[in-house]
């Protein structure tokens, strides 16, 4: 889910919630769901509430594969894929 401000993120959250629930009895897993609000004013955070439970902030995820991070940047990601590649050929050169 994406939004530009925190009040449409939490009605598109209770939105989601109560169809997924409704229509396919899918239970949102409020230990296993974050928020993250990208900017590169890292000083705010969101607040999420689900089943009015706070939702746990968070810096960095991986998405896809790809790490996202809070500032926007992809030192992160590149730095992963850089050791990642680092690994796979030395493995391959023994």
């Amino acid at each position: 889910m994406a939004s530009s401000a925190s009040e449409d993120l939490q009605e598109i959250a209770d939105a989601l919630r109560q169809k997924s629930s409704e229509y396919i009895n899918l239970q949102i897993k409020i230990n296993k769901t974050k928020v993250m609000r990208i900017s590169r004013d890292t000083g705010r955070s969101l607040r999420g509430v689900v089943n009015w439970r706070n939702l746990q902030n968070v810096d960095e995820f991986s998405y896809l594969g790809s790490v996202v991070t809070i500032d926007e940047r992809c030192t992160s990601e590149i730095r992963r894929k850089i050791a990642i590649s680092k690994k796979a050929f030395t493995r391959n050169a023994l």
